[in-house]
């Protein structure tokens, strides 16, 4: 239920940043991509991981995974100033 959760804000997160802001650069639109797949793939894993269906390690793979991959895409939009971690100078 939490990493479906998660998934959802990363998701939405991702959605309002890419359509409110037009005036964003291709790079960050290009993270804001990304976090929409990772996000997608977190809130499938986690309903899947509700659901009675079997393959449960199949659901925890695909919703680490994405999770995983959302770590690292912060983390390098971080490390290459795309994501400010400040306010202005």
């Amino acid at each position: 239920m939490v990493i479906a959760f998660l998934g959802f804000l990363i998701q939405n997160t991702a959605r309002v940043l890419a359509f409110r802001d037009l005036s964003i650069g291709a790079a960050f639109r290009a993270i804001n991509v990304a976090w929409l797949i990772s996000g997608a793939g977190m809130l499938a894993g986690g309903v899947w991981l509700l659901g009675p269906l079997d393959r449960r390690r199949l659901a925890l793979s695909i919703a680490g995974a994405a999770s995983a991959a959302t770590g690292v895409i912060l983390i390098a939009g971080v490390l290459t100033y795309l994501i400010p971690c400040s306010g202005p100078n």
